[in-house]
């Protein structure tokens, strides 16, 4: 689902802020129409994305795919996979 929505939005230029996009895309990924919407729409739901959003806020969490090392409380910087690594190295030397 997630690589569906990213899909739709990057390079179909989709609005995934309409219910009906996203419901959209979760038939046209096999989920069974009422059961998605069910689950889109409970209050359990709603809640788990909250608490979702207001972790990542927490951890200063501003774009997606995000990487955060526990132990150094370190939050690595988007870039290439090689300067992601460097980085990830960087804050695991701190670790041992």
């Amino acid at each position: 689902m997630f690589d569906g929505l990213q899909r739709a939005h990057l390079t179909e230029a989709r609005n995934i802020a309409d219910p009906v996009v996203v419901r959209d895309i979760a038939r046209s990924l096999g989920f069974e129409v009422a059961a998605f919407a069910d689950a889109f729409d409970a209050p359990a739901t709603v809640q788990a994305v909250e608490a979702d959003r207001q972790h990542a806020r927490a951890l200063q969490v501003r774009s997606i795919p995000a990487l955060i090392v526990r132990e150094t409380g370190a939050r690595l910087v988007n870039g290439t996979r090689d300067d992601l690594a460097a980085q990830l190295r960087r804050s695991l030397k701190h670790i041992a």
